[in-house]
């Protein structure tokens, strides 16, 4: 066993050369502080915002013409119905108007926000507008980040019922892209919001819930920008609480059996899959009266986290090491060291760790498909040689009604199917080859990760489809919302 673990802590080593020597660091532009992926250029005096799918630029990265920044609701209006008249010095073509596309936090790897034309950020539009304590319910600007709304609920002892595992995307960004937490009985973040107030297309302020405009509230609970600028959002809390957080390793055999039970037993549950060593980390969350206590060492945990984003490194340079290397570190390293905390639910939900360097792409099926589907990429993986090089989360959302939710009108599995540091053109046949493969199993997709579907597609997986396009019409008929990716998925070319 010794050495095995000298043998581990060398390629640790090896690993860390090569991240410090070969690997691309972290490019200026990211700046998890502001949450904006914005990089000033301070001769030029210009704002330039690269492709955010993938956090560094890439060949057909695009640049917007104009970054719009409001600070209040009336400008944001006055920015839509300007961009609505083309002037007479406009450097687009005379008979087209502007496009504006509105980007959160820049976390979302799909093209869903990128623009080359005006790009809208929420970030000078952000914090509380109110809260109702007796209803436990708390109204914040678009722009408001999660971290940002985490603290402002627990300062006035309440919390979201479930959060995803990061925080610093933004509400408007996170609702629109049908981003999520997990757990059987708790849906997405769109799920949670009771009330919405929308700047549309055409200038004017809509406000939605389930008794003001309900039909324009189930399409805009989920609906990629596509229906205008979200500026406020009302979500639905409850008193604040602790968590207690179990991990454990388990065979995959064992947890694909058990995965089911696991999902009813805990409120909250995950699964990291490590597919090249057959291991399966599992995170059992449920909440406490417990006081917080601190279980895991976090010295340890920080070293066997660096050890394996550096490892993913090796084999992103090297793919031919993937599988030794995965089932090596994973047999030996245990990078998930079981553990046992108890914290405020905030801290629990969201991971210490995260990864910037890689790119995901997420498929959403039935929850009785997840063992399946789950032995499917297992399949791909040891059979076809897909190189997978990073461990599979699997996570479970309840339903919904949103008519372009991931989840809608069933409960599901996502995977999220990461694949770290890729050239484009690895990226690209890794997840056609994976989307192919579970064709079979009825997938929808995270719009905020990688996804490449036309209107046929779209027809086949969302039944109000059609009813989504025609409220998409009527609040937006010059298409003021579209950019390139957007069109093509939604079969609207014709209003680029």
């Amino acid at each position: 066993m010794a050495k095995l673990w000298l043998l581990s802590t060398g390629l640790v080593c090896l690993a860390w050369i090569i991240n410090e020597n070969i690997s691309p660091k972290k490019p200026p532009f990211v700046n998890w502080d502001a949450s904006l992926y914005f990089t000033h250029d301070s001769e030029e005096g210009l704002w330039l915002l690269p492709n955010v799918s993938l956090g560094y630029p890439e060949p057909g990265t695009l640049y917007p013409s104009n970054i719009l920044l409001p600070t209040t609701k009336e400008e944001i209006v006055h920015m839509v119905k300007s961009a609505l008249v083309p002037t007479s010095n406009d450097v687009r073509a005379i008979d087209r108007r502007h496009k504006i596309k509105v980007i959160g936090s820049g976390h979302s790897w799909s093209r869903v926000a990128v623009s080359d034309d005006l790009q809208m950020s929420l970030n000078n539009y952000k914090g509380l507008v109110s809260i109702n304590r007796e209803l436990h319910q708390v109204t914040v600007r678009g722009g408001t980040t999660f971290n940002e709304l985490n603290r402002i609920l627990d300062d006035n002892g309440l919390a979201m019922s479930v959060l995803g595992s990061i925080s610093e995307q933004t509400v408007a960004g996170a609702i629109s892209t049908g981003t999520h937490g997990t757990g059987i009985t708790f849906g997405n973040y769109a799920s949670m919001v009771t009330r919405l107030e929308l700047v549309t297309g055409k200038g004017d302020i809509l406000f939605l819930s389930a008794n003001e405009n309900p039909e324009i509230f189930k399409a805009a609970g989920v609906s990629i920008g596509l229906l205008g600028v979200i500026s406020e959002v009302t979500f639905q809390c409850e008193p604040a609480f602790n968590l207690r957080e179990v991990l454990y390793n388990m065979k995959l055999s064992d947890c694909l059996k058990e995965m089911a039970d696991t999902a009813q037993r805990s409120e909250h549950v995950k699964w990291w899959v490590e597919i090249h060593s057959d291991v399966c980390a599992v995170f059992e969350i449920n909440r406490t009266t417990e006081a917080p206590r601190d279980n895991p060492n976090h010295q340890v945990e920080t070293i066997l986290n660096y050890g394996f984003e550096n490892i993913c490194n090796i084999v992103s340079w090297i793919p031919s090491s993937t599988h030794a290397m995965f089932k090596l570190m994973f047999t030996y390293l245990v990078p998930t060291p079981p553990h046992d905390r108890v914290d405020k639910s905030y801290l629990v939900f969201n991971i210490p760790h995260y990864f910037p360097i890689h790119y995901e792409g997420e498929i959403v099926v039935s929850v009785e498909d997840c063992p399946a589907t789950v032995m499917e990429v297992h399949r791909l993986v040891h059979e076809e040689g897909l190189l997978l090089n990073y461990v599979v989360e699997v996570r479970v959302v309840k339903g919904d009604d949103m008519w372009l939710s991931p989840n809608y009108q069933r409960d599901s599995c996502h995977l999220t199917m990461c694949i770290y540091n890729p050239t484009i053109k690895r990226r690209l046949n890794y997840y056609k080859k994976l989307y192919e493969a579970v064709a079979k199993f009825n997938p929808r997709f995270h719009w905020g990760k990688y996804f490449d579907l036309t209107p046929a597609d779209m027809e086949k997986m969302y039944p109000r489809f059609k009813d989504f396009l025609k409220i998409r019409s009527q609040l937006d008929p010059s298409g003021l919302f579209l950019n390139e990716q957007l069109a093509g998925t939604f079969g609207l070319k014709h209003l680029l």
